[in-house]
Parts: C-alpha cells; sequence; structure tokens
C-alpha cells in the first residue's frame, strides 16, 4: 500500500481523530447503530493511513468489534431472545381456532379458557350488565336469520388473514434473526482481527523489552494483556450466543488465564471470569442428536459429559471463594470509610453475597 503524502496523511489522521470522537460519543450514550457505523468508517481510514496489518490498529477493531456485539445483542433483546427466536424459524403453522362460547370470540385453542376467564372477570368488575354489552368481539344481527355458512365463510376469511399475519412476522423475525446473526459474525471477524494484532503487539514489546526496566514493560504488557483478554472474553460471549459452546470454553478459558495474570485472586473480574467459563462447560456438557432442520430430534436422549460438568463445578467454586474473598477484603475497609460510602460499599457487598448464594444453589444442582 502507497504510503499518503504528508499533507494528506496529517488530514487523515485530523479526520480520524474526528471520528473516533463522535463514535465515542455514540457508543457513551449507547447509540450502538450510529456509533458502529462511525467505527466502520474510522477502521477503514485507519488501514489506509497505516496498513491494515499493523498492530496500532488492535484498539480500534477492539471498540468496532465490542459495539457491533452490542449491536447484535440488542437485536437479539428486540426478538425476544435469540433462542426463541431460532425456535419459531422454520416451525409456523396453522393455529387450530375454537369460539370462545361466552363472547362468541375467535381464540388460539390454548387461550379458550382463559379468554371465558377474562370475560367473567371483566363481568364480575363492571357489572354483568355492561360487559354483556361490551365483549371483545360486538356480535350483531337478528339471530333467527342467522346464516351459519356466512358465519364460517367469515370465521375463514379471518383464519386466512391470521395466517398471512403470520406468514409476515415469521418473515420479518426470520430476517432480523439473520441480520442479528450477520451482526455477531462480523463482530467476531473484527475481535478475532484485533486478538491477531493483539498477540503481535505483546510478541513486538517481549522483544524490545529485553534488557530494559522491567516497571515500564510490565505496564505497557499489562495494558495490552487486558484488552486481549477482553477481546477473548467477548468472543465467548459471541460463542454462547450462536451456541458454539466448544469455542466458547475457549475464549473463556483463554480469558480467564490472562485475567489471573493481571489482577488478584479476589477481583470481581477474576470471579466473572471462573464463572462464563463454567456457564460455556456446563452448555457444552450435554449434547443431543439434531436433525437436517438443526432440531434436536425427538426421542432422543440427551448425552452428558460427567468430566465436563464436574470441570464446570470447579469454576463455580472457584468464583464464589473470589467472591468470597473480595467481601472479606472490602467488609474490613468499610470503618475507614465516609458514612455515605460506607452505606453503597455496604449494599454493593449485600448484592455480592446474594450472588454467591445463587453460585451456590448452581454447584448444589449440577
Amino acid at each position: 500500500m502507497a504510503t499518503p503524502p504528508p499533507s494528506s496523511a496529517n488530514a487523515g489522521r485530523a479526520e480520524l481523530a474526528t471520528l473516533l470522537a463522535s463514535a465515542t460519543q455514540a457508543y457513551a450514550l449507547k447509540n450502538y447503530p450510529h456509533a458502529a457505523n462511525i467505527y466502520s468508517e474510522a477502521t477503514a481510514l485507519q488501514a489506509e493511513l497505516q496498513g491494515e496489518m499493523n498492530t496500532d490498529n488492535a484498539d480500534l477493531l477492539y471498540a468496532y468489534g465490542r459495539c457491533l456485539y452490542h449491536v447484535a445483542v440488542s437485536q437479539s433483546d428486540v426478538l425476544g431472545g435469540r433462542v426463541a427466536a431460532q425456535k419459531k424459524k422454520g416451525k409456523r403453522r396453522r393455529t387450530a381456532t375454537k369460539k370462545d362460547p361466552v363472547n362468541n370470540e375467535i381464540v388460539e385453542d390454548g387461550n379458550l379458557a382463559s379468554a371465558a376467564v377474562d370475560a367473567k372477570n371483566e363481568g364480575t368488575k363492571h357489572g354483568d350488565a355492561a360487559a354483556s354489552k361490551q365483549p371483545y368481539f360486538q356480535i350483531t344481527g337478528d339471530d333467527a336469520g342467522w346464516d351459519s355458512s356466512d358465519d364460517e365463510d367469515e370465521e375463514d376469511e379471518e383464519a386466512a388473514d391470521d395466517d398471512d399475519e403470520d406468514e409476515e412476522t415469521a418473515q420479518a423475525e426470520d430476517q432480523a434473526a439473520e441480520e442479528e446473526e450477520d451482526d455477531f459474525a462480523t463482530a467476531y471477524e473484527i475481535l478475532d482481527l484485533a486478538r491477531v494484532l493483539f498477540l503481535q503487539k505483546l510478541e513486538a514489546m517481549a522483544q524490545e523489552g529485553k534488557g530494559k526496566g522491567k516497571a515500564s514493560e510490565d505496564g505497557a504488557i499489562r495494558q495490552v494483556k487486558d484488552k486481549l483478554a477482553d477481546t477473548h472474553d467477548l468472543q465467548g460471549e459471541i460463542s454462547l450466543e450462536n451456541e458454539r459452546f466448544t469455542d466458547a470454553i475457549t475464549d473463556s478459558r483463554a480469558s480467564l488465564v490472562l485475567k489471573q495474570e493481571i489482577f488478584p485472586k479476589e477481583s470481581s473480574i477474576v470471579a466473572e471470569a471462573h464463572y462464563k467459563l463454567s456457564l460455556a462447560l456446563e452448555f457444552a456438557s450435554v449434547t443431543t442428536q439434531k436433525g437436517p432442520d438443526g432440531e434436536p430430534q425427538e426421542g432422543q436422549e440427551a448425552q452428558v459429559d460427567e468430566a465436563m460438568r464436574k470441570e464446570a463445578a470447579v469454576h463455580m467454586e472457584a468464583a464464589i471463594e473470589s467472591s468470597r474473598l473480595r467481601v472479606e477484603r472490602e467488609t474490613s475497609t468499610l470503618s475507614s470509610l465516609e458514612p455515605a460510602q460506607a452505606a453503597n460499599k455496604a449494599k454493593e457487598l449485600g448484592e455480592v453475597k446474594e450472588i454467591i448464594k445463587d453460585m451456590e444453589q448452581r454447584v448444589r444442582c449440577e
């Protein structure tokens, strides 16, 4: 790649600084889609200025990948959860309907009883006369001259309209799920490039640091290891979202190793890393045979890897121990704090104790 002329390079660096400021502001405001668009433009410009594989690009690539991850998560939340959306995919069918005897309402088979109960409750609340005047669907006409065939035709038309609406909803959800998968996949790829560059940066720093001052070397290396650990952590989260549990274990383990190198045992960061690795191991320990559509086959018993479950329990216990150490250490400092600070800290530690109870319960259930 040709090096831009000095004047062009200076203009490019000024534009890059403006883009980064805008992206940082949008990210802070949790406007992740807008921030992702700006980060995309910034990474392209930085690659043009410095070259695609320059290790100095790692931080910006990490920020871009992290932002894309939040975009994908927000899409997942809109769908009501990624797993739920996937279960709906490919399983659309016409819903059996029955008529509510209270209000002549066409309801789904499974909701018949609840519709009748709701109507009864409505009558009790507002008076039977008022309730009878305001059913869910108002039916008018001469009962003696009621044409049952017309009634059936109308029901068929309503059912057909409902089918069309269901199909449109299904298509919209499937498209949203595909876009979400694309966001997760893109985030993973961007983060993976950041991971490679962080590793190359660590290797270069190790070579340059030979024979130099240990303190300055350790500080700089710690910062890069911290970012590398966060990169692995996010990749592990993405793998969990996509149910790639083996990959989630690999990244969660790598993140834990790095965090143990730079944070004390009682750090909440270490406890969280143990917890996430435990979850990945627990999910991966149970496998079921799947059919061509990717769904578990009915009648197939799940296979459980007991060794993996035991390792999951070990890391959950490590997370508990780390959290207990944190509570002990920070409780001992409460007396030295101002009253307001001590109250806030005590409240925070109370929440940690609740988390410990939840983790203990999970270990007992395994």
